[in-house]
């Protein structure tokens, strides 16, 4: 059964409740990387037939002095993408 348009599905980190870095106040402990490195995440959901996207949460960037954050989520047909 399609859901009723205005009620938002959570998908994601950011709808999930994940705490980002930043958040957490002073650092009590350093942390050290190895190297420099890139993380990438893309997820795809197949909308089913019948079901509308509705809503969208807007794009996020965010830096800091270690790294970056950037997530968007965009619908292509019937698959929503979100990276």
């Amino acid at each position: 059964m399609p859901r009723m348009p205005g009620t938002c599905t959570p998908a994601g980190p950011r709808k999930q409740g994940i705490e980002l870095p930043g958040n957490q106040g002073a650092r009590r402990f350093a942390i050290e990387f190895e190297g420099p490195s890139q993380d990438t995440d893309i997820f795809e959901i197949t909308i089913p037939s019948g079901y509308v996207v509705d809503d969208l949460p807007p794009p996020a960037d965010m830096d800091f002095s270690f790294g970056s954050y950037h997530s968007k989520t965009e619908v292509n047909g019937p698959t929503k993408g979100r990276s």
